[in-house]
């Protein structure tokens, strides 16, 4: 399952839906806010930040589109907890952890893997990444926020992509 961007929502509902959807984490995406951009290699294009390009010739035709979706898996398995907590030198104190982590829940994260024993950890884990609560997942996908992807799904949005002319094969 994955959870829709606002630009791909009914204002209403992700308004409405937000409490819900963000499960008391700090940010509605875990570890990304911005929507990400794709451009059509030209002359004169460079990137503009991390999120949006700039053309020094011209001001670049800006589309979104329904069928493309960037999937992120954000600490996808529980071990991701230790292993970023491993590859840090920050002390485990909200203030510290400032200098080498940018979000909030990267900052949550890095504190409880530092301080938390096993299960407290586990318990994070599952409060935080973890969608177990069935009825509420089964609420947000009938509302829309969540979605499903398969296989099939990915390799159409492939195709139609590849049709308007924005992947090459």
């Amino acid at each position: 399952m994955f959870k829709k961007n606002y630009d791909h929502l009914p204002k209403d509902t992700y308004f409405g839906m937000y409490k819900e959807a963000i499960r008391n984490n700090p940010n509605y995406f875990l570890t990304y806010g911005n929507g990400k951009s794709a451009a059509r290699i030209q002359d004169h294009l460079r990137p503009n930040g991390a999120h949006r390009w700039h053309n020094y010739m011209k001001t670049p035709n800006e589309i979104k589109l329904e069928e493309a979706a960037v999937l992120h898996y954000t600490y996808p398995k529980f071990s991701d907890l230790v292993a970023r907590r491993d590859r840090c030198s920050c002390k485990p104190t909200t203030e510290d952890v400032k200098r080498c982590f940018m979000l909030e829940f990267d900052r949550s994260a890095f504190i409880i893997a530092s301080t938390g024993t096993k299960e407290e950890m586990r318990n994070w884990y599952r409060e935080h990444v973890v969608w177990a609560d069935k009825s509420q997942s089964l609420k947000l996908l009938r509302k829309g926020v969540l979605t499903r992807i398969y296989t099939p799904m990915v390799s159409s949005t492939a195709k139609n992509l590849q049709m308007s002319c924005f992947l090459s094969s």
